[in-house]
């Protein structure tokens, strides 16, 4: 970590402008509202500074076994069902979720074609406008 080297060549310089990054990704996550962001941004800060600890650094395995141990427990709660309870958690609602898979099960099939896409003009701007809009709600 930067804070603990001392010897490191423009620190002061590194420092502040950590110091200053910092405070803008929290405040542009905040703004956002995004709970997937905010939880990947504080799952990421976690493991970075857990890898930090003296214990791991002289383990190069044990920093292994944490990450993998993070990607475990995602996909287990993914199988055993519990993607509602993780929902819930991050402060969100299930029925939102329903809602958009709902739109994209009928907006999907109208695009012109599926390998490509539709850039976003030429699909909300043509003449699939009212359908699309219309099968969706």
């Amino acid at each position: 970590m930067l804070l603990a080297a001392k010897e490191e060549p423009n620190r002061g310089r590194h420092l502040l402008a950590q110091g200053t990054f910092s405070p803008s990704v929290v405040a542009l996550l905040t703004m956002a509202h995004s709970a997937t962001s905010s939880a990947c941004f504080a799952l990421g800060a976690g493991l970075m500074l857990t890898s930090s600890l003296p214990l791991l650094k002289r383990r190069p395995a044990g920093v292994h076994a944490l990450v993998l141990s993070v990607f475990l427990m995602g996909g287990l709660a993914m199988f055993i069902g519990v993607q509602a309870d993780v929902v819930h958690a991050l402060g969100r609602e299930t029925t939102a979720l329903l809602a958009e898979q709902k739109f994209w099960q009928a907006v999907l099939p109208v695009v012109p074609n599926s390998a490509v896409g539709a850039g976003f003009e030429s699909f909300w701007l043509g003449p699939r406008f009212g359908q699309s809009v219309e099968q969706a709600l």
